[in-house]
């Protein structure tokens, strides 16, 4: 069975108990979020969960499994550090999850490449 856990995030943990505001007010407090960057983070965190519920909640789209790729290798390359990075995951874990429900990223690649 596929979770977001697989590829080392479960972002539902951000909004079980508040958890992801709580967080985020404790990083305001001790000084590591600036005020400029909270409402970004403030943004994130309002819209992200309604996402995640409607993706998470979908039965999965259909697609035609165990075709490999005819011209050689298929790779899976991510570009981008720190908060590109981290948004570029976020978004393949949710597109991951509607497309292939509960079979694993990893098993459609024969490389997973990314920076930083």
């Amino acid at each position: 069975m596929f979770h977001v856990e697989h590829l080392g995030a479960n972002p539902k943990s951000l909004y079980k108990h508040d958890y992801g505001q709580k967080t985020l007010t404790d990083r305001v407090q001790n000084g590591t979020v600036c005020g400029k960057c909270l409402p970004k983070f403030e943004e994130f965190l309002k819209f992200a969960g309604t996402i995640y519920e409607e993706m998470c909640g979908q039965v999965p789209i259909s697609i035609v499994r165990g075709r490999r790729c005819s011209s050689g290798l298929l790779t899976l390359c991510m570009d981008g550090g720190g908060i590109r990075g981290l948004v570029s995951v976020v978004c393949l874990l949710f597109a991951s999850r509607r497309i292939l429900g509960d079979e694993t990223l990893v098993n459609y690649f024969d490389w997973l490449i990314g920076t930083r």
